[in-house]
């Protein structure tokens, strides 16, 4: 499904914020 590359995109995401966040 769609659902997989679209979770791929927002984990990536979400880990760019927190590494921004931690700074």
């Amino acid at each position: 499904r769609d659902y997989e590359k679209l979770w791929g995109e927002v984990s990536q995401v979400l880990r760019a914020l927190s590494e921004l966040v931690a700074k």
